[in-house]
């Protein structure tokens, strides 16, 4: 048992690592470009959480948080033409939900873990 004097050293899991925002960015662009539909997974914040439509009030609202296993380049699903705006432009990305067999936005500006390539990142 440590003294009171004594500095508790904590040691991170070897396969942990903090980031910051920047760093989330580039390994999720890394990913998009070099990761060859390896999926992933990504916890983050919604941006604007949904509120319930009329008629639905039996269902609860949905968690601001999203967990979410995905993947890039998944084309069989698409319906056809122009992505209806630049995700690029509201700092969001498309990826595959795996899960729920559709498409969706990560809001990387609100990304608090991501886990690929057998490393958890934390963003800090």
């Amino acid at each position: 048992m440590p003294e009171d004097n004594d500095e508790i050293e904590f040691v991170m899991p070897a396969n942990e690592r903090r980031v910051n925002l920047d760093e989330v960015y580039r390994l999720l662009h890394d990913h998009e470009q070099n990761g060859n539909g390896k999926i992933f997974w990504v916890r983050f914040a919604r941006k604007n959480p949904r509120k319930l439509r009329p008629g639905r009030e039996s269902v609860t609202e949905e968690k601001p948080v999203r967990e979410m296993l995905c993947r890039f380049g998944v084309k069989s699903y698409l319906k056809g033409g122009p992505d209806a705006y630049d995700p690029a432009k509201y700092a969001l990305m498309f990826v595959f939900d795996v899960q729920e067999k559709d498409y969706r936005s990560i809001s990387l500006d609100n990304v608090l873990e991501l886990a690929l390539n057998k490393l958890h990142y934390i963003v800090i």
